[in-house]
């Protein structure tokens, strides 16, 4: 069997495990915020009921062992987010490690047979932006494309700049305030954060030359271009490049010498510069995430055979990395030897001891493609061999840690259940009769209500579009100029068009307030319904939270109670709190229709609208009568878009009206639309059924029987949550 089937056979076994680790990956997420809420309802209750000794006593011992269970469920949440990944990759993958400057963009052209415009090297750091070197053999030899995945802002103001920030304790909450951030005086600092902070006075000086990237998604370029996106600089490190910052990785395309190397990928990182704060905790991360093996790279100084602090510390990374796996189980040390240069015997020793690796040390030239083909064949050969070992490692410790998780979990309920065990809580018997169909048949009634309400025209916004185009029958704005501007005509034409075109989009902004205050309304009235007396009666859903959103509650309860099964009604929440009849979706298509002639694009195509166009014969006077015809000749097709039938604004007055209507059938009704009415009542009846005590509870009864109720209800619903572990 060769490599490379060996390879597809590890990468087969893995993905085979890939549905049960995302169901058990899941079912972690949903018991870790079980867990949050449980704590939180035993927090309250002890605020609440101080003077209750006893059962205060009982919350805390509760608490302890919730503590307890939320430290393991973290472990193991994280350890089954590696595997979960490991088993989604179609390569294996190689990551190289190592102090700057010791060859490892050098091994890597001559493992896959690049140059310097795809693997940068030089005298000074160059590697930037991170890169996996993945065999392709479509790609033909010697050639190679990549794909680049830009950060996102987000990412790039946690993972980039904030870490900068943190050393020299300045508060930046947004990547759009890095040109304008306050940096200190440097002066009186050690080097080392000299340095850091000259690295942050790049990043904030060359942010207007790469933030165009920043949130882009991933894109292919071609080999003569990759240099300028993964590298700080061009071949002579006299060009300085920029791009680098926005890339969090760069996945290149290539073809290998050797054909049977199998589905591989390489990751090219960056040395740790002690100028890049921050570097260690990615390369953590990125190593236990990412790599199945590692490739540690030293250059052999002949002068000075010896382990320096930093070869340590990347070698300490390395063991962190992974705390599950020996150092020498999964790391292979790589010795650049150039210029014929061998290491003397006590050296060798020195680093097997110090720095312990897999099969001890291999000595090859970085420059020699033939040395490193050989090297890397004789550890890809032990490579395919221990890797399942690894992943049989890993998998045994995922099974034991998910059994100590419930046997914790376990002691948790038998804990939260003796706190009050003569109280009624969930599943309690409260006869309730006719009451669900009559509770849900009140909130279709005041529903439909207030769909009579808002059809009767209350939401017109026809007088305010109407106030708008009165307006813009009028003069148009004032346009100034100076004496400067009046020798430069085209640049006065060009700016008054701009000028015209923001007076005209700000004219029809109040627009977009008026629409979602509407809906504001709307969504505070659905809520209201639901939290009557006479409606649905779920006040407790936000009861005991201050400014608690009555929403996200009620979400939050319907996932706990049903999962997947309430996942229509919860698209109809989402769509409730997250649609408007916007601005954007409803008015915009037609005022950009209308601002063409407004625009700087070329209208001498277009015989109707070529007359406002600039001519370079035109003076300033000439200009000035084409920005007022172009201003009267967009409001009367402003008035022509707006005024479709004899007059009337019809659409206007109902679209917006007509699209909550349709909110709030889709909100009350969605499981019905999708899954028949009998679902839909189904789900709801189950609901009500599952907070019987808290929607009919006794109002005289004593606080601490309702309170036995609520906690006795979260902790059936945490028992349901453990069960997804099976």
């Amino acid at each position: 069997m060769n490599r490379k089937t060996t390879i597809d056979q590890i990468i087969a076994t893995r993905q085979a495990k890939q549905a049960e680790l995302q169901s058990k990956h899941q079912a972690i997420s949903d018991i870790r915020d079980a867990l949050k809420v449980l704590k939180k309802q035993s927090q309250e209750l002890q605020t609440k009921m101080p003077d209750d000794i006893v059962t205060c006593r009982k919350l805390q011992e509760v608490s302890t062992k919730l503590t307890e269970a939320e430290t393991k469920a973290k472990t193991l949440n994280k350890e089954l987010r590696i595997l979960k990944e490991r088993a989604g990759r179609s390569t294996l993958n190689i990551g190289i490690v190592g102090v700057p400057k010791q060859g490892k963009s050098t091994f890597l052209q001559a493992l896959t047979g690049l140059d310097e415009a795809t693997i940068p090297t030089g005298n000074d750091y160059v590697t930037g932006a991170c890169s996996y070197l993945r065999h392709d053999p479509n790609v033909p030899a010697g050639d190679a494309y990549a794909i680049i995945t830009p950060y996102t802002e987000q990412e790039f103001l946690f993972e980039v700049i904030k870490p900068f920030c943190n050393i020299f304790k300045l508060d930046i909450t947004s990547v759009s305030e890095l040109p304008y951030l306050d940096l200190p005086d440097k002066s009186s600092m050690t080097e080392t954060n000299k340095r850091i902070l000259e690295r942050l006075e790049h990043l904030k000086a060359d942010y207007p030359s790469y933030k165009f990237l920043l949130g882009q998604p991933s894109s292919r370029i071609e080999k003569n271009q990759i240099r300028e996106f993964v590298a700080q600089c061009d071949e002579d490190c006299k060009v300085k490049y920029t791009n680098w910052y926005a890339i969090k990785k760069a996945e290149i395309h290539c073809r290998f010498p050797q054909e049977d190397i199998g589905n591989v990928m390489i990751c090219d990182t960056p040395g740790l510069g002690d100028f890049t704060p921050g570097a260690k905790k990615a390369l953590l991360e990125k190593l236990g995430t990412d790599m199945d093996v590692i490739f540690f790279l030293k250059r052999l100084t002949t002068g000075d055979q010896t382990i320096s602090e930093r070869d340590t510390e990347f070698h300490d990374v390395v063991k962190e990395a992974n705390p599950l796996f020996d150092v020498r189980d999964w790391a292979y040390m790589i010795l650049n030897c150039g210029n014929g240069d061998t290491p003397d015997a006590f050296f060798v020793e020195n680093l097997r001891t110090k720095l312990p690796t897999r099969q001890g040390v291999h000595c090859i030239d970085c420059k020699q493609e033939e040395e490193v083909s050989r090297g890397v064949d004789s550890i890809l050969s032990d490579i395919v061999y221990q890797i399942p070992t690894l992943d049989e490692k890993l998998m045994r410790s995922y099974y034991t840690q998910v059994n100590e998780l419930k046997l914790v979990l376990d002691s948790v309920k038998d804990c939260a259940r003796r706190v009050f065990p003569g109280a009624n809580g969930a599943g309690s018997t409260i006869d309730i009769g006719n009451k669900v169909d009559d509770i849900i048949d009140s909130v279709f009634s005041e529903f439909n209500k207030l769909k009579k309400e808002l059809s009767s025209g209350t939401s017109s916004i026809a007088a305010d579009l109407e106030g708008i185009i009165n307006k813009m029958r009028g003069n148009s704005p004032a346009l100034e100029y100076s004496e400067f501007d009046a020798s430069q005509p085209g640049k006065w034409f060009m700016e008054g068009k701009d000028k015209l075109r923001a007076q005209f989009l700000a004219d029809f902004s109040n627009l977009d307030d008026i629409l979602e205050s509407m809906f504001s309304q709307m969504r505070d009235k659905l809520a209201s319904i639901l939290m009557s007396e006479n409606g649905g009666r779920l006040a407790f859903v936000t009861e005991g939270e201050e400014e608690a959103c009555f929403w996200s509650a009620l979400k939050e309860l319907l996932l706990l109670d049903f999962g997947d099964n309430a996942q229509h009604i919860i698209k109809g929440i989402d769509n409730l709190l997250g649609f408007k009849m916007s601005f954007r979706a409803f008015i915009l298509p037609r005022i950009t229709k209308i601002t063409k002639v407004l625009s700087n694009e070329p209208l001498h195509d277009d015989s109707e609208l070529s007359r406002f166009a600039f001519n370079p014969s035109d003076d300033i006077s000439v200009c000035k009568n084409k920005l007022v015809s172009a201003w009267s000749y967009t409001a009367a097709t402003c008035e022509d878009q707006f005024d479709e039938e004899e007059g009337e604004l019809r659409d206007i007055n109902t679209t917006p009206a007509e699209a909550m209507i349709a909110l709030i059938d889709e909100f009350f009704l969605l499981a019905y639309k999708y899954q028949g009415e009998r679902y839909a009542r189904r789900i709801w009846e189950g609901f009500y059924k599952a907070h019987a005590n808290e929607v009919w509870q006794d109002k005289n009864a004593n606080s601490h029987q309702a309170l036995a109720r609520r906690w006795n209800n979260a902790v059936a619903t945490f028992t349901g949550s453990t069960e997804k572990l099976g």
